[in-house]
């Protein structure tokens, strides 16, 4: 059984199933929302990073480097000499497609997966949950 005080926490990080329409995660819209324009990644992630540091910050700075690797990438680094992402650099910014899936995400698979107790965030049989705090199937 989930500790009661955990649950809003892990929620945050289930793509969010509102109405009819898909949405990413409450933690990757807070994690992306800040790259409208360019933005090291510790200026794009800065407003929300104590709520984005419940997995520590290798996982804000892998899960960034994840959404630059996806089929058609979320996000884009200025160019740069570095393979790795820092909190320094390279500078990162929303292409259309990012804007488009922060404001509703047609499938899972859009969004690149990774692993939570067992679960694959994102994968094909991934849980999302409802505005009023349910776990569905996606």
């Amino acid at each position: 059984m989930l500790d009661q005080s955990l649950r809003p926490t892990l929620l945050a990080f289930l793509p969010r199933r509102l109405g009819r329409r898909l949405a990413l995660s409450k933690h990757d819209e807070m994690l992306l929302g800040g790259f409208e324009s360019w933005r090291t990644p510790l200026e794009g992630v800065k407003p929300h990073l104590r709520d984005l540091l419940v997995y520590g910050d290798l996982f804000i700075l892998t899960r960034l480097l994840a959404w630059t690797r996806t089929p058609e990438p979320v996000l884009v680094a200025r160019r740069s000499s570095r393979k790795a992402i820092s909190w320094r650099g390279p500078e990162l910014v929303l292409t259309p497609f990012g804007r488009r899936i922060l404001r509703e995400l047609r499938t899972p698979a859009e969004a690149p997966p990774w692993m939570m107790g067992g679960h694959e965030v994102y994968g094909p049989r991934t849980f999302g949950v409802t505005a009023a705090g349910r776990l569905v199937r996606l």
